[in-house]
Order: structure tokens, then C-alpha cells, then sequence
């Protein structure tokens, strides 16, 4: 084989491993592109609400939880018992009781709950809901702003955490076609309805959050990278809380 021979050989490969490394290379960025990481733009504040009314879970007396039987999404039934508890009495002995629920439906948001801690009598342990509930949240906003946010368009919300102040950061997207409204706190505007994706258990109703809009998609990586940050929040939140 002639040295001639076996340099335009080694021509053909290798530009067959730059056009091999070229279409990748596209195809990568292609992807990439169709799903940018979510670039902020316009922020606009909003209030965090639940789509059907809730039950909230309390005691009539101060209780010490002693064993959660339920799961967050849990459907149970009237009369079922949800968690057992340990009440005091004057003697400060402690009472065991078994907490059954006056209502059926699903439970909800009592992630922090643990076995040990305590709860005055008429405060909110966790939440109850008839039907299938969605977190969702809602702005007032501008006609401007109206514009860019059509149904299924694709927001960030970030709010910070009662406890130390941690960032929560989650993804939403446009329910409902934003509607007409006079707000007495902003006057007239548009009022856009926005479904939170990924369910944070640390927004509650009425909390105050910052919706970011922009016209670009999510990045796998980035709410994978989100996902870690709150998982390892969380862990941080149930290790500080008393």
C-alpha cells in the first residue's frame, strides 16, 4: 500500500470523525437549546393559594404526637385514626388517645411532622382536602405582562422559607388565561392563575412568593440540580427545627 494511499485513508477518517463530531455536537446544542435553563426576566410578587378549601387537623387540648399513621396524599375515611396522641392532664400524666378525623378525605402538608413534638390546643397540625388539590398561585399583572404569560406558559417561583430564611425554588406553569381584575392594592390589571409543578411542602397559603417569567423552558439538569438543593434543604429545615 502506497504511503499516498494510506495518507488520503487517513484524510477520509478523520473527516468523517469531524463531521461524526460536528452533527453530534449540533444535535447536543439542539437539544440543549429546546430545553435552556430558565433565564429570569420580568418578576412579578404573588400569593400562594389551594385550589379546593381545606379541613385543617387540630385538637381541642394540648398534644404530644406519639405515632403519624397516615402519608402525605393519604385518602382516608371519617372515623379513621390518623396519628396517636399523648394528652396531659392536671396531674400532668400523659393520656394516650387515638385521633380519629370528622371528615373524609386527603391528607396534606404534614411533612414536619414528627413523633415527640408538641402542639397547643386549636393549632393547625395539617390539612385535609375533599377532593384532588392543587397548589397554585396568583399575580396581578400588568397587560404587558399579560401577554407573555398565555395558558402553559412556563414560570420560576421562589419564596423564602420561614425557618432560617432558606430559599425555596420551584416551577409553574399557566392555568388559566389571565382575566380582567381591579385590585385594591394595585388597581386595574390582569389576574394570572399559575400551577406549581413541583409541590413544595414549605409554601402554605397566603405566603408570599416571586414569580420570574420568560419565555424560555426548563433544563432537565437544572431542576434535578433544584431537586438536590431542596432535598438538601429539608434536611437542614428537620435538623434545626426544635
Amino acid at each position: 500500500m502506497s504511503f499516498e494511499y494510506q495518507m488520503k485513508d487517513f484524510d477520509t477518517k478523520l473527516n468523517r470523525k469531524r463531521f461524526l463530531f460536528i452533527v453530534i455536537s449540533l444535535s447536543f446544542l439542539c437539544f440543549w437549546g429546546s430545553y435552556a435553563e430558565f433565564e429570569v426576566g420580568d418578576s412579578i410578587s404573588g400569593e400562594v393559594y389551594y385550589s379546593a378549601e381545606p379541613f385543617i387537623v387540630k385538637t381541642s387540648s394540648d398534644v404530644t404526637i406519639r405515632d403519624v399513621l397516615v402519608n402525605d396524599g393519604d385518602w382516608v375515611n371519617k372515623g379513621d385514626v390518623i396519628f396517636k396522641g399523648c394528652y396531659y392532664n392536671d396531674s400532668s400524666s400523659c393520656v394516650e388517645v387515638d385521633y380519629r378525623v370528622d371528615n373524609s378525605g386527603y391528607i396534606y402538608s404534614y411533612s414536619l411532622i414528627k413523633s415527640g413534638e408538641s402542639y397547643k390546643a386549636e393549632e393547625p397540625i395539617f390539612y385535609m382536602f375533599e377532593k384532588d388539590m392543587e397548589l397554585r398561585v396568583k399575580a396581578v399583572i400588568s397587560p404587558e405582562l399579560a401577554i407573555k404569560l398565555p395558558v402553559g406558559a412556563s414560570v420560576k417561583i421562589t419564596a423564602s422559607s420561614d425557618i432560617d430564611n432558606i430559599e425555596i425554588v420551584t416551577y409553574g406553569v399557566v392555568k388559566t388565561k389571565s382575566r380582567r381584575v381591579t385590585s385594591s392594592l394595585s388597581g386595574k390589571g390582569y389576574e394570572s392563575v399559575i400551577k406549581v409543578l413541583d409541590v413544595e411542602e414549605f409554601l402554605y397559603e397566603g405566603m408570599p412568593v416571586t414569580i420570574f417569567v420568560s419565555g424560555g423552558k426548563f433544563s432537565p439538569l437544572a431542576i434535578i440540580y433544584n431537586s438536590l438543593i431542596k432535598s438538601i434543604n429539608k434536611s437542614w429545615i428537620n435538623h434545626v427545627r426544635p
